[in-house]
């Protein structure tokens, strides 16, 4: 739902859209600049349909936030594994496969089932997408270091990373 409106000015990175129901998390502004639309608007997907949408026409500043709604974790291994669940949530963090399911979900095995290994897909579904390739080939550190605090979220045993043979 949102929580800005138009004629507001908003910051890179301020909350604009409250959660609405569990299956949801925060929108945050991609930019600074101010709202000049709230409502139905062309989105981009193949369809060509229109969806509820907050526009803003950036100011090309990028300014962020004075002071930021979350602050950063410097250990996240002594935050309990729902606070960091919450945190996930609250920064409004989803998959990227298209329908946008909140991570935090994922995140949540239940307390009655236990984790034993979490296994990162790192394998590509088509022949001519390299993208995982890309990302692990670039930034290995800070897939490890992800790997690591999901593994703290779900209280998992091991990881494992699972990659094609190529």
């Amino acid at each position: 739902k949102p929580c800005v409106a138009v004629g507001d000015y908003v910051f890179k990175g301020q909350t604009i859209a409250t959660a609405d129901g569990y299956v949801s998390t925060p929108i945050h502004a991609s930019s600074s600049g101010t709202v000049t639309h709230i409502g139905d608007h062309p989105i981009a997907h193949p369809s060509g349909l229109s969806d509820d949408c907050i526009v803003i026409e950036t100011d090309g500043e990028d300014q962020p936030l004075p002071k930021p709604e979350l602050e950063p974790i410097e250990d996240y291994s002594g935050l309990d594994p729902a606070e960091l669940r919450n945190r996930v949530r609250a920064a409004g963090i989803v998959g990227l496969g298209g329908a946008a399911f909140p991570s935090f979900i994922k995140l949540n095995p239940g307390s009655e089932r236990l984790v034993d290994t979490l296994i990162l897909n790192g394998a590509e579904c088509e022949p001519y997408i390299a993208c995982d390739q890309a990302l692990m080939s670039e930034c290995p550190e800070d897939i490890i270091a992800g790997a690591q605090l999901i593994k703290h979220a779900v209280q998992a045993r091991e990881c494992l990373i699972g990659v094609e043979d190529n």
